[in-house]
């Protein structure tokens, strides 16, 4: 998906967003609505995760397709640990970048056996099932709209994908390192109740990067991009027109 407005111009950065696990353009959709109304419009592209079976390669030649030679990314989630990837692969390419609801630590043990656990669930019960069990874990005080949209946005989530996204998520690297390197400007933004992505993550940043602006955001969970659009807009919109 690719948004453009009267705001665009030319030469300005393309804004890569990159939705989570079982997500896809709808996770974004309030945020962009929320940019629009402070009359920002940016080259927006939203990767596909629904391609994420591709395998890594293939699926960053396909998402980069398109996009200006400088890119701005915002990653959310899983998203986040893509940005990461980009970030190690061609950072000459990347100007800005936030990490919303993101964890920097390596998959491990624990991460590979909730990963199975969902899978078992989504092959016994369906994603509608996966998806409300990451609702009551990770965003429990949600309202119905979101939890739709959450489980809409599982429902259409290829299988395959589904196991790419979790192997990904238990594969992952340790991604402080490459922060600790990267000397360009990055935003971090969590949730106060987000039990997987909570301050104790983001300190772990603040640590290996202490010139990182961190925005934590009280009174919601780890969806930030539905549960709170416009707190978003606000710090993601003024870290990018900077």
């Amino acid at each position: 998906m690719q948004s453009t407005g009267v705001g665009f111009v030319a030469s300005a950065p393309t804004r890569l967003l990159l939705p989570g696990s079982l997500c896809d353009e709808r996770i974004f959709r309030p945020l962009i609505d929320a940019w629009e109304r402070q009359s920002v419009y940016p080259a927006v592209r939203i990767t596909d995760m629904h391609a994420t079976s591709l395998g890594s390669d293939a699926w960053w030649t396909e998402q980069l397709e398109g996009c200006t030679d400088q890119i701005d990314l915002l990653g959310f989630s899983l998203g986040g640990v893509l940005a990461v990837n980009l970030m190690r692969r061609t950072p000459e390419r990347i100007r800005r970048v936030a990490l919303v609801a993101f964890n920097p630590m390596a998959g491990n043990e624990t991460h590979a056996e909730r990963a199975c656990a969902q899978q078992q669930i989504w092959l016994e019960q369906g994603p509608a099932a996966v998806a409300d069990a990451v609702i009551e874990q990770a965003s429990p005080n949600a309202g119905d709209s979101i939890r739709r949209t959450i489980r809409s946005m599982a429902i259409d989530t290829p299988t395959a994908a589904f196991i790419a996204q979790g192997n990904l998520n238990a594969s992952r690297s340790d991604a402080l390192p490459t922060l600790a390197k990267w000397d360009a400007p990055l935003l971090q933004i969590s949730a106060e109740g987000d039990p997987w992505c909570g301050a104790d993550k983001q300190i772990m940043i603040q640590h290996a990067r202490p010139n990182t602006e961190w925005l934590s955001v009280p009174g919601t969970g780890h969806f930030i991009p539905l549960e709170c659009p416009s707190v978003l807009a606000d710090a993601t919109g003024a870290f990018f027109e900077r």
